[in-house]
């Protein structure tokens, strides 16, 4: 199951990574200021999912007791945001 969320996170990443670059290329040609927001959105999702795949492998790593240093954000969440 871990293995699956990783895989689909890095997934939605190399596609959000397409979308940036796509979507920037039209901004920067002058396409109008809808094409930055949706650069923007991309950038968001590219963020998120790098983010969440971090996450996974992060807590599987914890979880096998092989973490050398803690992650501040990532003990957050696990610890259900109530630190």
């Amino acid at each position: 199951m871990t293995a699956a969320r990783f895989v689909v996170a890095f997934a939605v990443a190399v596609l959000a990574l397409r979308g940036v670059w796509a979507a920037l290329r039209e901004a920067v040609h002058g396409a109008g200021p809808e094409a930055w927001l949706w650069a923007a959105a991309w950038a968001a999702l590219l963020a998120g999912s790098f983010l969440y795949a971090g996450f996974v492998l992060y807590a599987a790593e914890r979880d096998a007791r092989r973490l050398r240093r803690r992650v501040g954000l990532y003990e957050r969440f696990l610890a259900g945001g109530h630190r």
